[in-house]
């Protein structure tokens, strides 16, 4: 192939050089005819790529059902809108109650299932019940509870009640009449004495929420770590700062309508209007 350039012997050995460029030809025109079958591939591998990136897309994006394809896009106002009404109907959905007995439980949620109707009994009508958790760490239940109208009875009874649980957290609901009108009035209770643990004074701190929201109904709170400190004087003190206006009780409550009926009598006395009849 190609031309000799040289032809020479040595020992019977005959020795051709070939022109080199007769050699490199045939890669180069291989290279030449190669380059436009690849020129030719490309566009058919990129067009095999996007069709391959789109089926992917498509297998990823949900499927609308013909609903949602026939129903035309929603301006921002209707969706502003819509937007509200989905708030207002979640707003209106009645809450899961922090106290319900639920399987599942949060991180100090506790129980007052137990609790309803011993609730419900002292809300209407007077005295007071006793919760306490017994043998469990997270139910709370009546233990005690008495019925009674005369203010200080209801709280002494209490106070000896709480007095035979002296190592117990305990929460308490009581019915109370005030002032000479005998308002009725509601306190709630917590006992947590310093007797206990610092793990069993953390739980009763979390499980405070949960009563305050099981309760909702009350006028006041009174806290306690020594059960003698649950004195009648204690409970009325706390209605009266509650209740704002410092209306008193007893005779001097009464001592004040009679002053002020006292002193508009004398004042109609001066005016020449007669009485009313």
């Amino acid at each position: 192939e190609g031309e000799v350039l040289f032809q020479g012997s040595s020992d019977d050995v005959i020795v051709y050089l070939k022109d080199p460029s007769a050699a490199t030809a045939k890669p180069q025109q291989q290279q030449q005819q190669q380059q436009p079958q690849k020129q030719q591939q490309q566009p058919q591998k990129q067009q095999q790529q996007r069709i391959q990136q789109k089926s992917s897309i498509q297998k990823q994006s949900p499927k609308k059902s013909p609903q949602q394809q026939q129903q035309p896009q929603m301006t921002k106002k209707q969706q502003l809108r819509q937007k509200k009404k989905e708030e207002q109907i979640q707003a209106n959905k009645p809450k899961k109650s922090a106290t319900s007995g639920s399987s599942k439980k949060g991180v100090g949620d506790v129980n007052l299932d137990d609790c309803s109707d011993s609730y419900q009994r002292v809300k209407n009508n007077s005295g007071w019940t006793l919760w306490s958790y017994g043998d469990t760490k997270a139910n709370l239940s009546e233990v005690d509870g008495e019925n009674d109208d005369d203010p200080k009875s209801t709280v002494d009874s209490l106070r000896a009640a709480i007095v035979s649980r002296p190592d117990e957290v305990l929460y308490a609901y009581m019915h109370v009449k005030y002032g000479d009108s005998g308002r009725a009035k509601f306190v709630l209770v917590t006992y947590v004495p310093d007797s206990l643990s610092g793990m069993k004074k953390a739980r009763a701190n979390m499980h405070k929420g949960f009563v305050e929201k099981f309760v909702q109904y009350f006028h006041t709170m009174i806290q306690v770590t020594n059960a003698e400190e649950m004195t009648v004087d204690l409970v009325m003190a706390k209605l009266k700062a509650a209740g704002g206006a410092n209306y008193g009780g007893g005779a001097g409550f009464s001592n004040v309508k009679n002053k002020a009926f006292s002193s508009y009598s004398e004042k109609e006395k001066e005016t020449n209007i007669g009485p009313v009849t």
